[in-house]
């Protein structure tokens, strides 16, 4: 038997959502509802009801979560539960084999799901906690990858899924053959794969930096990498090995300086700032010495050794003559950790 197509819409049992009365919970419910059509899925909340009070009742109740733009609410009874379920599908104007019910009840929504040609999602409690939504979107995913669509896990802060989301940049339904999913670090990664890609942004997971200025990442990125060195089959975008270079300027001139080399050997004319690291910054001799030395000249350019992962990371200072180094105390806590490139006029370049 082949498998089932990947599901582009869903039908929400309005019950499987989170309750009212929790704030908390209305707030993992509206994520959810903004997740899955972000991510390209359509979306109706059915609203079961035995009288049209009832119904109204419900309905005003969603109405006050402030439901995402694209998420509509029907209503219809028990009874007739199959031909609302085909309506659905006709209002989202897709095919019902790539449709789904979500539902806590499965007897009956088996039976309506059967004679409407739609797929059917038992969940056994509400969706009113982050690792039941993580739960449905997986499960969305994996439609998807069943039917050969590559699999990309991945974990970013919240501000930045949305924001990629919201370009549609993490689609669930797989348009062109890929699909993202959010891992969730509660379970198990064993138990959410096998993922394709491991997409991740370490820099937003920086904690701490060793006493040889090695960046150290949180438990999260550290189990993804972990995950990857068990399966080689799956890619980490990008390797840790790869950010630890852009992490540190001093590393990254170094880089910068190798790659600019080869395209000399190449005939290209490329030029890179010549640049040094300090230990202690002041209008004194030592100061003077090391410009001279290095072949820096003022004005230039000072910034952390640390290039990301933290806001003091994006500081900077441009200094235009001497004096001007006594008034940079703002880096006195990165020291050693300094460096100061001269300025190229680009109009030369």
């Amino acid at each position: 038997m082949s498998a089932p197509p990947g599901l582009k819409g869903l039908v929400l049992q309005a019950e499987v959502l989170a309750s009212a009365s929790s704030t908390g919970h209305i707030a993992t419910t509206e994520q959810c509802l903004q997740r899955l059509v972000l991510g390209g899925i359509a979306v109706i909340v059915l609203v079961e009801a035995s009288t049209a009070e009832a119904a109204v009742q419900q309905q005003n109740l969603l109405n006050h979560r402030h439901l995402p733009e694209g998420v509509s609410i029907v209503t219809t009874q028990p009874r007739l539960l199959a031909i609302c379920l085909r309506a659905a599908t006709t209002k989202m104007s897709l095919d019902a084999s790539v449709v789904a019910f979500v539902t806590l009840e499965t007897r009956q929504a088996a039976a309506a799901c059967k004679l409407a040609g739609l797929q059917l999602i038992a969940t056994p409690q509400r969706v009113n906690s982050n690792q039941q939504l993580l739960h449905l979107l997986r499960h969305v995913a994996d439609s998807h990858r069943r039917v050969a669509a590559l699999l990309v896990g991945y974990t970013m802060k919240p501000s930045r899924e949305r924001n990629l989301a919201s370009r549609g940049l993490l689609p669930l339904t797989a348009p062109h053959g890929v699909c993202f999913v959010p891992v969730d670090f509660g379970q198990p990664l064993e138990q959410q794969g096998p993922f394709d890609v491991m997409l991740h942004k370490a820099t937003d997971e920086l904690i701490s930096r060793g006493p040889k200025q090695l960046p150290e990442f949180s438990a999260r990125i550290a189990s993804l990498a972990a995950y990857t060195k068990a399966h080689p089959e799956t890619v980490l975008v990008d390797s840790l090995d790869t950010v630890h270079q852009v992490i540190d300027r001093q590393t990254l001139t170094v880089c910068l300086e190798e790659a600019a080399t080869a395209a000399r050997a190449q005939g290209f004319a490329v030029q890179t700032p010549t640049s040094i690291q300090v230990d202690r910054l002041g209008p004194d001799a030592e100061t003077r010495h090391l410009l001279a030395q290095s072949g820096i000249r003022l004005p230039c350019i000072v910034k952390p050794r640390v290039a990301c992962g933290t806001p003091e990371a994006h500081q900077m200072a441009v200094v235009l003559q001497e004096d001007g180094f006594k008034d940079l105390q703002v880096f006195a806590h990165f020291m050693p950790a300094v460096l100061m490139f001269d300025v190229i006029d680009c109009s030369l370049c």
